[in-house]
């Protein structure tokens, strides 16, 4: 194998990390899926992964990870968009389907049972 087969093969390893880092801190409830970090950490995985898959001409899995960092980003800019518009300090937020977040329903109970003697 080349050096540069293996600095490709090593920006994959990275790429994978990456990605199941960000799964984990989804996974585990560290951050919100709409997060900019978890969306950065999509962005940074994908292109890694697509800089390898690429290379080993891996078109499927360079294609998913190529739609992957559209979705990353698409979120992203929306995710901005949002706070600009002064959607993102509010106390009270909605997921796309009108149901209160985990966070504010975890802020409400708090309030709630400091409320109760």
């Amino acid at each position: 194998m080349t050096t540069m087969g293996i600095a490709i093969d090593i920006l994959g390893w990275l790429g994978a990390l990456v990605l199941v880092a960000a799964y984990s801190l989804i996974s585990y409830g560290s951050v919100d899926g709409r997060s900019p970090i978890y969306q950065t950490l999509n962005v940074i995985g994908s292109i890694l992964l697509i800089v390898n898959t690429a290379w080993h001409r891996a078109w499927p899995s360079s294609v998913v990870n190529l739609v992957w960092v559209g979705i990353a980003i698409g979120a992203l800019s929306r995710g901005l968009a949002v706070s600009s518009a002064g959607g993102g300090s509010s106390a009270r937020r909605l997921s796309s389907r009108g149901q209160q977040t985990t966070r504010d329903c975890e802020q409400d109970f708090n309030k709630d049972t400091r409320a109760t003697p």
